[in-house]
């Protein structure tokens, strides 16, 4: 893989993915390489995941949505998510079959929405209103950085990308459907 970044030199704030996965996807280091940004929810939004530092890969976690990164390169694709065990730049497949062992077996099978890195970067908008109690007070530490505010949208919309029912940026797919377009593999893990 010609993609070469260090995982320590990007921007990070634990549960905060969608924000992490934005900075990252304007990276230099993958001008050329097609990354599209990948939020990954289902209908009740709750999602199994496996190899997730959160839980020292050694337990299942589930989230109400993710984001990851995904780049092309020589014909494969490959998977930046800071907050995997797995390597960072693991390939799709493996990511994958490491993260949802179960496969579309379970009631919380996960979708996929995929959106071309450059349009999520214009378009998406949080004030981070998603993580504040009632009191006001967040429920996990924000980012340093400033909010983030997209060219294209000066509103929140977080929910319109992790929103799997509705039409809207890119393109919803499951697993089979991910695994067939990205990998070419037609078969389930």
């Amino acid at each position: 893989m010609s993609i070469k970044i260090n995982k320590e030199s990007i921007r990070h704030a634990p549960c905060y993915c969608e924000e992490n996965i934005w900075h990252l996807a304007q990276r230099q280091e993958f001008a050329g390489y097609d990354p599209h940004a990948v939020f990954i929810s289902n209908f009740q939004r709750i999602v199994h995941f496996e190899a997730q530092r959160i839980c020292d890969g050694t337990h299942f976690m589930c989230w109400d949505y993710h984001v990851i990164l995904i780049a092309e390169d020589s014909g494969e694709w490959f998977v930046f998510d800071p907050d995997s065990t797995l390597d960072f730049g693991c390939g799709l497949q493996e990511y994958l079959t490491a993260s949802f062992p179960f496969g579309d077996r379970i009631a919380q099978a996960p979708l996929f929405r995929v959106i071309k890195a450059a349009e999520y970067t214009r378009s998406f908008s949080s004030d981070r209103r998603h993580m504040r109690k009632a009191d006001g007070s967040f429920h996990a530490s924000p980012p340093v950085w400033p909010v983030i505010q997209g060219a294209e949208c000066s509103s929140f919309n977080l929910w319109d990308f992790v929103d799997m029912v509705n039409v809207g940026q890119g393109e919803v797919l499951d697993l089979v459907g991910l695994r067939e377009r990205f990998t070419g593999m037609m078969s389930k893990p």
